[in-house]
């Protein structure tokens, strides 16, 4: 499975499009000279992304990577869970592979949200405090805007993750 996460923008550039066609049924244009302008050749070339992975009370966190512009970590439920949308940002989730519930509501189960593999999420920084209940178990990607000191480096410090392992995984430029 390939899944591109890419930051919100208006502007495109299209190398390639895979045989696809637009509405008209013509082929869509290509930018390559416009794509090939901005594409920052000098930069490092990623290595593989370190197996940052580390036991929670739901399953497992997979940190894969961040940088100033978006985050991805991999979770995997074996079981039900408190579920707290971030207050300050909008999150995203795939569901990868299984399926369940978010139960929302104040003590009291308010609504059943059923997911299932292939969907995705939006949960709005106002997203009430909820569970997370997977039928079996299931693999979800999240992803959203960091504070890469909060959200990524200091979590990954305080399990013990060497510099240049977070190195590998944050990039800040």
């Amino acid at each position: 499975m390939l899944f591109e996460v890419e930051q919100n923008c208006d502007l495109t550039y299209r190398m390639d499009d895979f045989g696809r066609v637009g509405q008209d049924g013509k082929p869509r244009p290509l930018h390559r000279e416009k794509a090939f302008a901005v594409t920052r050749f000098y930069l490092p070339q990623p290595g593989p992304a370190p197996e940052l992975r580390f036991p929670e009370n739901f399953g497992e966190r997979r940190y894969v990577v961040a940088c100033p512009y978006f985050a991805v970590e991999q979770l995997t439920y074996e079981k039900e869970s408190a579920w707290r949308g971030n207050p300050d940002r909008v999150e995203i989730l795939t569901i990868l592979s299984g399926q369940g519930e978010f139960e929302t509501g104040a003590g009291v189960v308010e609504a059943k949200l059923p997911f299932r593999t292939g969907e995705t999420w939006l949960v709005p920084p106002e997203m009430p405090a909820a569970r997370l209940v997977p039928d079996k178990r299931c693999e979800l990607l999240r992803y959203y805007v960091p504070d890469l000191e909060k959200d990524f480096i200091e979590p990954l410090r305080a399990r013990g993750v060497p510099e240049d392992a977070i190195r590998a995984a944050v990039y800040s430029t």
